[in-house]
Order: C-alpha cells, then sequence, then structure tokens
C-alpha cells in the first residue's frame, strides 16, 4: 500500500516538474523550453495562409487590394494615400513585426526591456544620443504646425494611418501568428505609436549620416592641428576610387590625377604595374606609430 502511495506521488511531481521546467527562462529566452510545447509554442506557427482573405479594417476610406506575389513581395493598391498607408503599415506588422519592433528598440535604447540586461550597454549609448527624445520632439513639431500647412497634415495623416495599419495586425495576434521570436524571448509587442515611427526614421537617418564619424573627425583635425596631414589621412577622392564613369575608370596613369602619396587615384589593376605601392604609402612606416599615438 504504501508503495503504491509513493508512486502514485512520484506519477505526479514528475508531471509537475516538467511543467515548471519548462516554464522557466533560459537566459534571455524568457519564453523557457514552454516554446516547444504541442499547443501555444512554436508548433502553430507555419500554417499556411488562405489564397484570398478579406480583412476588416476600421478608417478606410475604400477598399483596398493587397496581391502578394509568387517572391512574397505585397502589391497595394489603393485610391487614396492615406488608405494605402493604413494597408502598408498593416503588412508591415504581417510580415516583419519582430524586425521593426526590434530596430525601434535599438534606437530608443529598450532592448533590455525584451531580452534582459544583455543590451544594457547598447541601450546606455542610444539613449545618451537621444534618438527617442529627437523622434518626440520631431512629432510634436508636426502636430504643431499640421493646421498650417497642409503638405505637413498629409504626412502626419500617412504616419497616423500607417499606426493605425500595424494596430489592426498587432491586435489580432495570438499563438498562431505570433512571431516565433517573440514566442522564444517570452515577449508581447506593444500597441505602434507615431512617435516609434518617427524613431525608426531618425534610426534611418543616423545610419545613413554616418553615426558619429563626423564628430570624430572634427576631433582628430583639432587634435592634429595639421591639414595637410589631415588631408592625406582622410582625402576627399580615396586612392582605390574606382569611378562610375568607366571611361575615366580605363585613363592611364599619365592621364589620371594622382591621389595622396602619389598613388593613382583610379584603381583599374593596369594603372597599378609598376608602382611601389609601399614606398608611396601616404604615411610612411616610421611615423605611423607617432601618427596613431596623436590620434588615440
Amino acid at each position: 500500500m504504501k508503495r503504491k502511495v509513493v508512486n502514485l506521488a512520484l506519477s505526479f511531481i514528475g508531471p509537475i516538474a516538467l511543467i515548471v521546467i519548462l516554464s522557466m527562462p533560459i537566459g534571455p529566452l524568457t519564453g523557457g523550453l514552454g516554446i516547444i510545447q504541442p499547443v501555444g509554442g512554436i508548433f502553430d506557427n507555419g500554417s499556411p495562409e488562405p489564397g484570398d482573405q478579406t480583412i476588416i479594417l476600421t478608417g478606410l476610406d475604400a477598399e483596398v487590394e493587397v496581391i502578394i506575389d509568387h517572391l512574397g513581395i505585397p502589391h497595394i493598391y489603393a485610391e487614396s494615400i492615406t488608405d494605402a498607408m493604413m494597408a502598408l503599415g498593416y503588412m508591415h506588422a504581417k510580415d516583419r513585426l519582430f524586425q521593426v519592433v526590434m530596430q525601434n528598440a535599438f534606437a530608443a535604447g529598450r532592448v533590455s526591456e525584451i531580452v534582459g540586461g544583455y543590451a544594457a550597454s547598447s541601450d546606455m549609448f542610444y539613449r545618451a544620443i537621444g534618438l527617442a527624445r529627437s523622434a518626440q520632439e520631431t512629432l510634436e513639431w508636426f502636430e504643431e504646425n499640421a493646421d498650417s500647412d497642409p503638405v505637413i497634415r498629409d504626412a502626419l495623416d500617412g504616419v497616423n494611418a500607417e499606426v493605425a495599419g500595424a494596430n489592426a495586425f498587432i491586435r489580432t495576434l495570438n499563438s498562431a501568428n505570433m512571431p516565433i521570436e517573440f514566442k522564444v524571448l517570452g515577449y508581447t509587442p506593444e500597441l505602434w505609436t507615431a512617435k516609434d515611427v518617427f524613431i525608426n526614421a531618425k534610426m534611418l537617418a543616423w545610419g545613413l549620416a554616418g553615426s558619429i564619424i563626423d564628430f570624430q573627425r572634427q576631433w582628430m583635425r583639432t587634435t592634429l592641428d595639421n591639414d595637410t596631414l589631415y588631408n592625406d589621412l582622410f582625402p576627399d577622392v580615396l586612392p582605390n576610387t574606382i569611378p562610375i564613369i568607366q571611361e575615366q575608370y580605363n585613363l592611364s596613369i599619365a592621364e589620371y590625377p594622382l591621389g595622396p602619396g602619389k598613388v593613382p587615384a583610379a584603381s583599374a589593376s593596369d594603372q597599378y604595374s609598376g608602382v611601389d605601392l609601399a614606398s608611396e604609402a601616404i604615411i610612411p612606416d616610421d611615423q605611423l606609430e607617432d601618427v596613431m599615438k596623436m590620434i588615440n
């Protein structure tokens, strides 16, 4: 009898322990091993969608048609820009929600809220840069000037329509259409806001502007206090530049102007024949160490 009681107790303890273990977070994977459960885990994803779907979005002025081609690329046909933007927001959330959420969190310095302290250094950097603060200021400027400028009003209406479309999809999230990445991280995405759109725009501008390279070069130019040396380090035309115009690319060394240090500015292989690039280096080897000390 005692053995039966022990066996019965163990039969309960095993499943309970398994449930607890599957629910425990593993490092940044706060979803734990629960993602492999048959219901609510990753196996809910991957079900084929019906070929034709009718989706009702509140706020559309007319019917919008979205045709997805054989490459999975959506083509949006709408009667107005705001309707097209709403459909675009919906498709963005449907096809790349994890990407846009993480990109926004990265720019706003909020990645640690999703993955834990592993991203603390990145978050501190981008909070110091202030892309989110700048996005809020830009949004407020649009809102303040929308009534006096129809172009600004149209732009803001487009942003709000895209946000509404994205949120329309986010509100439908369930175990079947929740991105697997969010299941692994145990994170449920927040609703989108107009500020989020501007944060992503700021991040894009930040990347295209070269981040802090301009500040670094300004510091180096001030520190070096030598325009000739600075221009040698950062020439307007790099020695390995390949001109877009092929006629320039095919010029001979004699016809093409030399770059800094007498190195040919064009990089056609025949133009380098007979040129000792080591002897024509912009910064001689015996001076390079001193220059690096100055920069550092």
